[in-house]
């Protein structure tokens, strides 16, 4: 495997708090739960389906829309080295208005699942409860928020101990996604060989159980508990035209095909989709759009896109550093309308992974 796997976006689109503190079972919105439907200033996104150019995102006033942006990772729960550094910067009004300035019209905003489920079936309605007000900050300056369920090497547990034994390699650092709870990696060894952290036997293990949907506590598969979790974070948010869609897991680890691993990733999305509309229709709130990725080997090996169903796209989305001393004239080139020399210029934390991207459907 190449040392560094690139990350794209594939777009599939289906013609689909303050809580108490031990939180809110499945179906109960917390005390924090908006049950109006939120009027925006940005007209809702839906799909339109083109058997030649392969479809578009169109407005509810019959507008294209291509959506340009930056990842924001201010939700995420990250593993941290030292537990006395923080791993990201709280997201700003200053933020918003500066993304907005440059052109772009859509944050992809990264979320955890350790953090809207830290125990099963109990969903954080305060966590969410940020969400909600981050979106409306962000549409406030014209931006379209995709909710991201982000996850980098399957989750913050999987770091390896100072001391494990790794001949030939190091001990791998934690990352982000998946609770605790929710990790099964038989006790494989925590190892991190040449760079590629998806390699490491532990996160390997830990998609493994995942693929299986393994039976987790209360007797329910671990990828059930994700997909419920998905339609549950979708009737918090449906009310929001300003919510573009839903981005259903970042960089999936489906690796092995001769495990029916790419088969396990599409029951994944149908069960995703299926719950995220059900949850759309129980508020009378119209169907977002949902984004799909392939495995993580698709950019560099062409395979692992899971079956293509009917009025789905299939559009890429391509990252690159934001670096203004390396990527000025990149970043002008992409921008609409065109930044002037020095307005490209950004703080650091606005970005997690600290990529620019442009999605059409």
């Amino acid at each position: 495997m190449k040392r560094r796997l690139r990350r794209v976006l594939v777009a599939a689109v289906l013609l689909g708090l303050a809580a108490p503190a031990a939180g809110a079972p499945p179906g109960s919105p917390g005390d924090g739960h908006r049950a109006t439907h939120l009027a925006t200033a940005l007209p809702a996104l839906h799909a339109e389906p083109d058997p030649i150019e392969g479809g578009r995102i169109v407005d509810s006033h019959g507008r294209e829309v291509l959506l340009r942006g930056v990842n924001v990772n201010s939700f995420v729960k990250y593993w941290a080295h030292d537990a006395f550094l923080f791993t990201t910067y709280p997201l700003t009004e200053a933020d918003a208005q500066r993304i907005a300035s440059v052109g772009w019209n859509v944050v992809r905003l990264l979320i955890s699942w350790s953090r809207v489920e830290p125990a099963p079936g109990v969903y954080d309605n305060a966590y969410i409860d940020e969400i909600e007000e981050a979106v409306q900050l962000l549409a406030r300056y014209g931006l379209y928020s995709i909710i991201d369920l982000h996850q980098d090497a399957w989750g913050p547990t999987l770091a390896g101990a100072p001391d494990e034994p790794c001949p030939g390699g190091e001990p791998a650092f934690g990352w982000d996604g998946a609770p605790a709870w929710a990790t099964f990696d038989g006790e494989a060894s925590r190892c991190l060989y040449d760079g590629t952290r998806e390699l490491s036997p532990a996160v390997m293990a830990a998609f493994m159980s995942f693929w299986s949907d393994d039976e987790g506590p209360g007797g329910v598969g671990i990828r059930t508990r994700y997909s419920r979790m998905l339609g549950y974070l979708a009737r918090r948010l449906a009310p929001y035209d300003a919510v573009a869609g839903y981005d259903l897991m970042n960089e999936p680890n489906a690796l092995f095909p001769a495990l029916q691993q790419f088969e396990a990733m599409s029951q994944l999305y149908a069960e995703a989709l299926a719950e995220i509309r059900v949850a759309e229709a129980s508020v009378g709130a119209p169907p977002r759009l949902v984004f799909f990725e392939p495995s993580i080997l698709w950019n560099d090996f062409g395979v692992g896109t899971p079956p293509r169903p009917l009025n789905c796209c299939h559009p890429p989305r391509e990252a690159a550093p934001v670096d203004p001393s390396a990527s000025s004239d990149w970043f002008r080139s992409i921008s609409s309308p065109p930044m002037p020399p020095g307005s490209y210029q950004f703080p650091g934390h606005v970005l997690s992974a600290q990529c620019s991207w442009s999605l059409r459907c």
